[in-house]
């Protein structure tokens, strides 16, 4: 009998060591919404609150009385399965967002829920990312100049507003569409794989070309292609200005 509860014992420092070095905040609550566990991120983001053991989730996490109307864990207890959301939590200024998750607990024999683990995961960082790209895509959307991103077959990716405006296309008529189709036919282009070596040797090709609209309006562009990598994928950025006015001077 001391053996085996030697051998529990060790099992449970084990898995507490286990749960301590993970950097995400872990929790095991009942079902009445009390911790009955959490490791030390946790007991860090609130350390207000700490220990947390034996308060109510709700009130660590929002200072409410009862549990909040999106709550997740509530979500889980109710179905039985696992639940998450996003908040914006109010108890530590260095942590701007947060990715709950809960998992019910369930006991084998009764089918019952026993309790919930609950991760809380810090995505501050991922969301600031994502906010920066949108900020940058705003941008491109919203600038003056002509701006399309096309992979190394000339197939368009990206196409911003100005491009749209200016050949009256809908984005979703360019996606996917061969970047060939804005050139004026008369206009002399290269083959697209002379070109795409050209512009991954150099790093960037200026040159003038025609385009043509929808509606068959052939103007004078003023181009600047760029080789760019990311993460493998390589792709061509495209900077198109309109310079037919110049042209008439």
């Amino acid at each position: 009998m001391e053996e085996i509860r030697q051998e529990l014992e060790k099992t449970k420092n084990q898995l507490e060591a286990i749960l301590e070095s993970i950097q995400d905040g872990i929790a095991v609550l009942n079902s009445d919404f009390t911790i009955r566990y959490a490791n030390s991120t946790m007991n860090e983001w609130y350390e207000e609150n700490a220990p947390l053991e034996g308060k109510t989730c709700y009130r660590v996490h929002h200072a409410l009385a009862k549990p909040c109307a999106d709550c997740h864990v509530l979500r889980t207890l109710k179905t039985g399965e696992a639940a998450a959301k996003i908040e914006q939590p109010d108890h530590n200024p260095e942590v701007d967002y947060l990715e709950l998750y809960s998992y019910p607990m369930i006991d084998d024999e009764t089918g019952e829920i026993t309790g919930i683990v609950e991760l809380s995961r810090d995505i501050s960082e991922r969301k600031k990312a994502e906010r920066e790209l949108e900020l940058t895509k705003s941008c491109l959307d919203k600038a003056n100049m002509m701006f399309l991103r096309v992979s190394p077959e000339g197939i368009i990716r990206y196409a911003n507003e100005r491009v749209c405006e200016k050949l009256g296309y809908d984005r979703d008529e360019l996606i996917g569409s061969k970047a060939r189709r804005l050139v004026a036919e008369k206009s002399s282009v290269l083959e697209r794989n002379e070109f795409w070596q050209e512009i991954k040797s150099s790093g960037s090709y200026v040159y003038e070309r025609e385009f043509e609209t929808k509606e068959g309006i052939v103007f004078p562009v003023h181009l600047i292609s760029q080789y760019f990598e990311y993460e493998g994928e390589e792709f061509e950025m495209v900077f198109a200005r309109d310079i037919k006015e110049r042209k008439k001077m």
